[in-house]
C-alpha cells in the first residue's frame, strides 16, 4: 500500500511530492486526535493542549515525513476508538477488517482488542477480534523468536527519542497509574508497549510497527496530568507546573530539530554522521544519476535495496 501511494505521488524530480499522501494522512490524524481529545476532556484548553501534544511528537512528524505505514494505520486506529467510543458496532468491525489487509503486524492490536473485550464483556467485539487474531496469525510475516540478544535498550531509546525523553518517562507513569481505569483505549496502548519491549529482548523488532497503537495512548497522559493536578491547591501545584513547563521544553527543542534538520548537514564534517543521512542518501543518489554524475550504485542493507528498485537504479555488480 505504501509502495502504491508513493508510485501516484512522485512526480520523478521532487523528493517531497513523494511524501504528499503522507501528510495528508498526518494532517487527518492531528483532527481525529482533536475529535477524540473532545470525548475524554471537556475542557476546550485541554483538547487544545492534548491535540497540541500530539501534533509535536517526533514520533507524530517522522511518520508524515517518512513513506510509512505507521501513519495510515494511527488514521485508522483513531477512527476505531471514535467509533467505539459512539458505539458504532458496524463501523469497529469494518475498520478492523482494513486494518488486517493494512498492516502486517495488525494481530497486536487484535490481540488487545481481545484481552479488553473479555474484561468487559464485549460479545461481538470478542468474537471479531478472535477470529481476526487467528487469520492475522496465518497471514502475517511476523516472527518470534531468537535468544536474549540485547535490544530492549535500543527500542526503550527509540521510544524516548519519538517521544522526546523526559515525555515518555511520564508516558510510562501515566500508562501504569490509568490501569485504574483502564479502557479500550489504554488496552491498545498499553498491551502494544509491552509487548514490543518484551520482544526486544529477545530479537530486534521495528519500532514502527507498534508506535502507531502506543502513541495514541497520549490522552491517557495529559489526563493523568490534570488529574494530579487540580485535585491539589494552588500553593501545592507548583511542581507539577515546573515538570509540565520542562518537559514541553524538551518537547518542543526534539520537534524543532527534527523540523529544521536539513541544516545540521552544514555543521558535521561528515553528511553520514547526521542522523537523517539515510532518508535522504538514495535519493541523492538518484539525482546524481540523473544528472549523469553515476551510473549505478550498491548496498547490502535490504531497505535500500528496495529503495533503489523504486528508484529504478542499476546495481553495478553484472
Amino acid at each position: 500500500m505504501v509502495s502504491r501511494l508513493m508510485q501516484l505521488s512522485y512526480n520523478g524530480v521532487d523528493f517531497y511530492s513523494l511524501r504528499t499522501p503522507f501528510y495528508i494522512f498526518g494532517i487527518i490524524n492531528i483532527y481525529l486526535y482533536y475529535e477524540l481529545s473532545k470525548i475524554y476532556f471537556k475542557n476546550q484548553d485541554d483538547i487544545y493542549l492534548s491535540t497540541t501534544i500530539f501534533m509535536l511528537l517526533p514520533g507524530i512528524i517522522v511518520s508524515m515525513a517518512l513513506a510509512n505505514i505507521s501513519v495510515i494505520v494511527i488514521t485508522i486506529v483513531l477512527l476505531f476508538i471514535i467509533a467505539n467510543k459512539k458505539d458504532y458496532r458496524y463501523i469497529e468491525i469494518i475498520l478492523m477488517i482494513i486494518l488486517l489487509f493494512v498492516h502486517n503486524v495488525a494481530i497486536i492490536f487484535f490481540i488487545s482488542i481481545l484481552i479488553y473485550s473479555i474484561y468487559n464483556k464485549k460479545r461481538c467485539l470478542l468474537y471479531a477480534s478472535a477470529i481476526l487474531s487467528i487469520i492475522s496469525l496465518y497471514l502475517s510475516s511476523f516472527i518470534v523468536g531468537g535468544k536474549p540478544s540485547g535490544h530492549f535498550i535500543d527500542i526503550f531509546g527509540l521510544y524516548s527519542a519519538i517521544f522526546s525523553p523526559f515525555l515518555f518517562i511520564y508516558f510510562l507513569f501515566a500508562i501504569y497509574k490509568a490501569k485504574a481505569n483502564r479502557d479500550i483505549l489504554w488496552y491498545i496502548s498499553f498491551i502494544s508497549l509491552i509487548v514490543s519491549l518484551i520482544l526486544s529482548i529477545r530479537q530486534r523488532i521495528y519500532i514502527t510497527e507498534f508506535t502507531s497503537y502506543v502513541l495514541v495512548g497520549m490522552i491517557l497522559m495529559i489526563q493523568i496530568y490534570h488529574n494530579s493536578l487540580r485535585v491539589r491547591l494552588k500553593e501545592y501545584q507548583g511542581l507539577y507546573k515546573k515538570i509540565f513547563y520542562f518537559m514541553m521544553i524538551t518537547l518542543i527543542s526534539s520537534t524543532l530539530i527534527i523540523i529544521f534538520h536539513q541544516p545540521l548537514f552544514n555543521l558535521v564534517d561528515n553528511p553520514k554522521k547526521h542522523f537523517a543521512y539515510d532518508i535522504y542518501e538514495i535519493y541523492w543518489v538518484s539525482q546524481k544519476i540523473k544528472s549523469g554524475l553515476m551510473s549505478c550504485y550498491d548496498t547490502d542493507e535490504n531497505k535500500k535495496r528496495y529503495q533503489l528498485r523504486y528508484y529504478k537504479i542499476k546495481s553495478c555488480k553484472k
